[in-house]
């Protein structure tokens, strides 16, 4: 039961919310202190038990300004058990409920996409990989949701049900290719949100109607371009941003939509709720330097005709390792392709703004507990979006995220004052 109204409660009292799952004999530490004590050894950049039990000791008297802490700190034992008892499920939730004391999540660009906990693996056991599934803003780049997937399941049968659990009115929804079917289709419908979804070759059928579409209409526009453009220029965009450079590569792409109602009625039989149908297209050339720091990487045409000694046969696909990405994009809402390439580039912050902290910063990926690793993983979400919030608050997102937990590490109190003070609201 809620004990004071929500909008002003801080993580610490959702943490008191909680039901304790241990037995009703008396109890040393308070169930809310534990979960508080886990959650800024995480902020003070540990990774195993044993280290977070060991900076909260030493910084014991520091964290004795918000919680009592009458019997000290627990035992590593003591915060396993904690972690393996408590309901996940309902901590994701108080989790969720507590972001959306700050954040509304209504209106939104949210990416969705699941993540394994590899070193969590019970490998004597031949288990596979836990995934969990992660939900992100892509504007604030905060957490605003965590669902288990159930051993029995895959990321597919659990985003239904994660669906329901958060608020998404009038959100526009991203999903890897794995979330193109019809039920979360339906789903997201149900729940009000809007979607922009890909497509790759695990739905082979719908991945060539797309295909197939394009190649027609690219046909028809190298035959007349005037006599395209008179039938399909109401109904039909292309968007080609400027060349990305980096250290490592250029990147080259292409975004191609189309929304004609006639056109697309095929697609709209078993998917009634598509209403634009797009097509994205991107290059990948790794970037060659001669002997004097000379850059003599090959133009674009050039490299699609002969390769490059670092990449000789280009290969076409719809994987992250093909050198030509080809993939599909399906959505609810007509959008133009500047619009689809916009929300389909930003789905892919969560994989570098959220995963990569967390496995990066935060050492997800090294983290070897196994009991209650995914209620611990709910718990580096704390710890991150408290992160996210100062480096939004203190620093204006100038700061990197490396750093922000850098600076908590020195001092503490900077992460604590999100964590038992409640947070102000951001728009």
């Amino acid at each position: 039961m809620i004990k004071n109204n929500p909008l002003l409660l801080s993580l610490f009292e959702w943490f008191q919310n909680l039901p304790d799952p241990r037995s009703r004999r008396k109890k040393a530490y308070d169930h809310a202190e534990i979960l508080a004590l886990l959650t800024i050894g995480i902020l003070a950049g540990k990774v195993s038990l044993r280290r977070i039990r060991a900076v909260c000791e030493k910084n014991m008297e520091k964290i004795r300004r918000y919680m009592p802490l009458k019997n000290g700190i627990p035992s590593i034992s003591t915060m396993s058990r904690m972690l393996s008892s408590i309901d996940t499920e309902l901590l994701c939730l108080s989790f969720m409920t507590w972001v959306g004391t700050y954040l509304d999540t209504r209106g939104r660009d949210i990416a969705i996409d699941g993540k394994g906990l590899r070193a969590g693996t019970r490998k004597i056991r031949g288990e596979k990989t836990p995934y969990i599934l992660n939900a992100m803003d892509t504007e604030t780049k905060l957490v605003v949701g965590q669902w288990p997937i159930n051993e029995k399941t895959n990321e597919a049968g659990a985003l239904p049900e994660f669906l329901e659990m958060m608020q998404l009115d009038g959100s526009t929804v991203t999903i890897d290719a794995i979330g193109t079917t019809g039920n979360i289709m339906e789903k997201l419908h149900q729940v009000g949100a809007h979607f922009v979804l890909q497509v790759k070759k695990n739905c082979p059928a719908l991945y060539k109607e797309i295909m197939d579409l394009f190649e027609g209409l690219e046909e028809e526009k190298k035959e007349d371009a005037e006599a395209f453009q008179k039938k399909y220029g109401e109904f039909c965009s292309e968007y080609k941003p400027g060349l990305e450079v980096n250290r490592e590569r250029k990147e080259y792409r292409r975004v191609m939509e189309y929304h004609e109602p006639e056109g697309i009625k095929a697609f709209q039989e078993e998917r009634p709720y598509i209403k634009c149908v797009g097509k994205s297209w991107q290059v990948r050339v790794e970037k060659i330097v001669d002997s004097e720091g000379n850059d003599v990487t090959p133009c674009l045409k050039e490299f699609l005709k002969k390769g490059s000694e670092k990449q000789p046969l280009p290969k076409e696909g719809d994987g992250m390792n093909d050198t030509i990405q080809c993939a599909g994009i399906i959505s609810d809402t007509v959008l133009s392709a500047e619009e689809l390439a916009r929300i389909k580039r930003r789905h892919w912050l969560i994989e570098g703004s959220l995963h990569g902290v967390l496995d990066g910063a935060m050492g997800e990926d090294k983290s070897k507990v196994k009991n209650g690793r995914e209620a611990l993983s709910v718990l580096r979400k704390c710890a991150y979006n408290i992160a996210r919030i100062l480096q939004r608050i203190k620093y204006n997102t100038e700061k990197l995220m490396v750093d922000i937990f850098d600076e908590i590490t020195e001092d503490l109190s900077l992460g604590m004052k999100y964590l038992f003070k409640s947070v102000p609201l951001i728009k």
